[in-house]
């Protein structure tokens, strides 16, 4: 899978690995525990509703892949989806990303494992 997402009682590690580095013009990024405001699953339709335009930089290639950094300020969001139809969400406190959304086999079972971490 091209996004790793590993859980540790401090941080969040989301990494992009082969060709989505490319993509996604990032590595990833580590998310400090007490920068997450919530973690949910979305359908791929509806986190898409909830995404910028605004591409910079990144990659949209319509029905086949969308990463990178998309919006301004406190709107910016770092992608990393291909044709998932669920993703795991990440709802962030401050800058440079106010959300995380990626592509992963079990987005729900991540989901739980990072709450788990948050209580």
């Amino acid at each position: 899978m091209p996004v790793s997402v590993e859980v540790s009682a401090s941080d969040v590690r989301v990494r992009f690995l082969g060709s989505d580095r490319w993509w996604a013009l990032s590595t990833g990024l580590t998310i400090p525990q007490e920068r997450i405001a919530a973690v949910s699953v979305l359908p791929l339709s509806q986190a898409k509703k909830e995404c910028s335009w605004l591409r910079l930089p990144g990659t949209h290639w319509p029905g086949r892949i969308q990463a990178g950094s998309y919006g301004l300020g406190d709107k910016r969001q770092l992608w990393c989806v291909r044709r998932a139809p669920e993703v795991l969400v990440i709802d962030l406190h401050g800058r440079p990303y106010s959300r995380v959304v990626v592509e992963i086999p079990n987005p729900t079972e991540m989901a739980e494992k990072v709450n788990a971490q948050r209580t």
